[in-house]
């Protein structure tokens, strides 16, 4: 089964897929809140692969998905990147008494107060490794001379300071760095929404351990501190 969703806002939609905003899942007489910091169209992405994977970590969306209901997505608010949550609040709690709210959380941005079945468990396992499988692994010899060759280009400028850590310049400035700032950010926010370190290494073909040191404020340190707060780090 495999069908779009549908954007009720076009125009505002194409002029800012890529801005902060607040949405509203649409489906039939009800509805779902959302918020995401990187824009409706990585969102819309996001939703869409975890419905036709069966693995979506609302059970309500999901199941009404599987009953072939149409989904519509509704712009409600643009916002600057550190107002998503405080705006996406104040929409959860206009609708948490509304009976046809589908939200199983009303703490935007935490997973708090979420309780799932054993078969709805189950579902995101098998979905998070079917996904896992599907994925191409690829580090071939091209690969290889990529990276080398981006390693001696990083020490011929200066980039790379030789065997001394934390010489060389951060973030994505440095040159052995496979992530943008804005990587980083969405790291944070697929984070916030539930997802693996496993599944987010292999949405960006970074290794685990990479994603955990991200997570855990071991690298990338200054968008840790102002992004992303220890209360919502959950393992």
């Amino acid at each position: 089964m495999d069908r779009l969703m549908k954007i009720k806002n076009k125009e505002m939609y194409k002029k800012n897929s890529k801005t902060p905003c607040v949405y509203k899942l649409i489906i039939g007489e009800k509805f779902y809140i959302g918020g995401t910091t990187r824009g409706l169209g990585r969102r819309k992405h996001q939703h869409s692969a975890d419905l036709r994977d069966g693995a979506h970590k609302n059970y309500n969306i999901q199941e009404l998905y599987d009953q072939g209901k149409e989904i519509e997505i509704e712009i409600l608010e643009f916002c600057e990147r550190d107002q998503v949550l405080e705006i996406e609040q104040k929409y959860l709690d206009m609708a948490k008494d509304n009976p046809n709210c589908l939200n199983i959380c009303f703490f935007a941005g935490s997973v708090k107060g979420i309780t799932r079945g054993e078969e709805h468990k189950r579902a995101i396992g098998e979905g998070s490794r079917k996904s896992w499988k599907e994925r191409p692994q690829v580090f071939n010899q091209e690969r290889r001379t990529k990276m080398s060759n981006t390693m001696k280009e990083g020490y011929a400028s200066g980039r790379i300071m030789p065997s001394c850590k934390g010489r060389g310049p951060a973030g994505e400035k440095c040159a052995l760095s496979k992530l943008k700032e804005a990587d980083v950010l969405d790291i944070y926010d697929l984070r916030k929404q539930g997802w693996t370190h496993k599944r987010i290494a292999a949405m960006y073909d970074v290794t685990r351990e990479a994603v955990t040191q991200i997570l855990n404020g071991k690298c990338w340190v200054i968008l840790y501190d102002k992004y992303f707060s220890k209360e919502l780090n959950v393992r």
